[in-house]
């Protein structure tokens, strides 16, 4: 069970995080390895392909 002091806590944690700046969709995938495998690749491009045909539905503050 949390103390209302840990609730507040975290609720201000999260309130700071979506205020803050959003770093690109690319850093995903950029800063997993050295060179994108395949696989990788492919999830970008499937990611940018949803955000392009549904673009309502992602927060418009992320840099595509």
């Amino acid at each position: 069970c949390y103390t209302v002091y840990e609730i507040t806590q975290a609720i201000e944690a999260l309130d700071q995080a979506a205020a803050a700046a959003k770093g690109p969709l690319s850093n995903m995938f950029t800063d997993v390895y050295d060179e994108p495998t395949k696989l990788l690749q492919e999830q970008e491009n499937e990611i940018r392909n949803i955000v392009g045909r549904y673009p309502q539905n992602y927060p418009s503050d992320v840099p595509i």
